[in-house]
């Protein structure tokens, strides 16, 4: 038990360093991935599909983000895998579910990519991630000497 209590400790710490980093240097998304390549994550407007979905806006909900009612089934198959462990039928149909979930993630991420990246919200290429930062840094380095 103590294990898990200071993994979740070193968790917390860790993300929420992370996030007081980016509140820090003002950055336009919250999304590791995004920060960090530039490239959008499978799960980019998740949160935005989540806010349309508050205030009524169905269609553009599942504009920012096709798969955002998966999350509440995610939520209550995990559930379900921790109350059921010892069920192995339950087990390997609730696996099965998610599985499919994944593969509908990665199916619909491929056809987003293709459809709106990188000139549409919210799968906009993000200049400020540290990856395209460094890269056009280095690029001007060796520009200049060159």
């Amino acid at each position: 038990m103590k294990n898990k209590y200071k993994n979740f400790i070193a968790f917390v710490l860790t993300f929420g360093l992370y996030f007081a980093f980016l509140e820090l240097v003002n950055s336009g998304t919250k999304c590791i991935f995004k920060n960090t390549t530039g490239i959008p994550c499978p799960g980019c407007g998740m949160t935005r599909s989540f806010l349309h979905l508050f205030h009524g806006e169905l269609p553009e909900a599942f504009h920012d983000h096709p798969l955002f009612f998966t999350i509440p089934i995610i939520l209550v198959i995990s559930l379900l895998l921790n109350v059921y462990k010892d069920n192995i039928k339950l087990k390997k149909v609730l696996v099965s579910i998610l599985s499919l979930i994944v593969i509908a993630f990665v199916v619909v991420f491929i056809i987003r990519m293709v459809l709106f990246f990188p000139e549409t919200d919210p799968l906009k290429f993000y200049e400020r991630g540290i990856i395209p930062s460094v890269y056009r840094f280095v690029r001007d380095i060796i520009k200049a000497f060159s």
